[in-house]
Formats: C-alpha cells, structure tokens, sequence
C-alpha cells in the first residue's frame, strides 16, 4: 500500500512539472478575405523538446488589434500533433491580427503561443488603430506616361505620409476575378514596382 501511494504520488509531480508550448505552422501568414489559411500544430514539452501526450485539445482564436476575437476553435491533437483551418469571409477588416494557441495546461502557467498575421480587405476601407494615424497617399505611376496595350508595362507604386516621408505599404494587387498579380511591400522610401500586361481587350 505505500509502495502504491509512492507511486501515484511520483507520477502526479512529474505532471506537475510539465510545461507544454505550441508550434503553430501556417499555411500563409498574409492572406486575402475568402482565401482559407490552414495550419499544422505541435504541442511540446518545453524540458525535453519532445511532442506532450498531455493534452489532446488545442484551443486557437484570431483576435483583432482591439483584442477582441473574430475566431475561436479547438482541434484534435494525436500525440501532440493536430491540424485544421479557417475560412477567412468578406468582413474581415483589414489589418494585423494576433493568431493565439494554447492548452488547457498551458493556462495553469499564464504560456500562450501568439503569432502575428495580415488579412486584406479590398473590399473594405484600412482604418489605421492608434493614437495619431498617419494619412497615407498612395498612388500608381506607369513608366512612359500611359498604358502600351499588348505589351508588358511598369507600374510604380508611390506612398507617402502627409509629411512627404515613405510610408511602408504592404499588400496585394488583384485583378477583377481576385487572381494575384503582385505581392506589394514598398521600401524605405515608400516605392515598389511590378510589371503588368495590358490586355488588347
């Protein structure tokens, strides 16, 4: 009977003594409204670096700048492992939002895995969260004045604050059907540049 209690009791310390933390991978980290962002998650054992058998539900929610959340799920995890995704509707507002992921466990020790990702509304106005936001121009340019039709053009991004600095501007240009022409992130001095085919249409 004692060698029993002795038992159960060194089990239950070594329980105690697990701190779990979360590997999130993502299918994409920027992402457009109606495209599905997928993800593949590995629950570990922060003392030994080997995937926890601990806790078999993860729990992950989508806050926005506010902290409020547009998303909340739990997925199944098998040995640590568990994976899923989330349909991303039409509105969404554009901006950074802040992808959580934790167990029940993790809670005891106040240990959440945070992950920053951007979602685009082209369908909805940015609304900059802050202080003193900056006002933003942006405006495109085609190298030689106009459009050549039938022919591949250069279109020059420019964004500026009310300043006259760069601003950084990250994004993508999509055509009417949503296809992808360009990923934008403009430099330091508020350009970026990409080719474009005119159709003769």
């Amino acid at each position: 009977m004692i060698f029993l209690f002795l038992l159960c009791f060194g089990t239950n310390a070594r329980q105690v003594n697990i701190r779990e933390n979360v590997y999130l991978h993502l299918s994409s980290n920027d992402l457009l409204v109606g495209e599905t962002i997928y993800f593949s998650s590995y629950t570990y054992s922060e003392s030994s670096g080997s995937l926890s058998k601990l806790s078999s539900i993860l729990y992950i929610e989508i806050l926005d700048q506010k902290g409020v959340p547009v998303y909340q799920t739990k997925i199944q995890q098998q040995n640590g492992i568990g994976n899923g995704s989330y349909y991303i509707p039409s509105d969404i507002e554009t901006g950074y939002y802040n992808l959580v992921a934790y167990t029940r466990w993790m809670q005891n020790f106040n240990n959440f895995h945070h992950q920053t990702i951007s979602i685009i509304n082209p369908y909805k106005p940015y609304e900059q969260v802050g202080e003193k936001a900056k006002k933003i121009e942006t405006k495109f340019f085609v190298e030689g004045g106009q459009l050549i039709a039938g022919k591949e053009n250069k279109i020059v991004i420019s964004s500026k604050d009310q300043n006259g600095n760069g601003g950084i501007l990250k994004g993508r240009i999509v055509d009417e059907s949503g296809n992808v022409i360009s990923e934008v992130l403009t430099d330091q001095f508020g350009f970026y540049s990409f080719k474009f085919y005119a159709s003769t249409q």
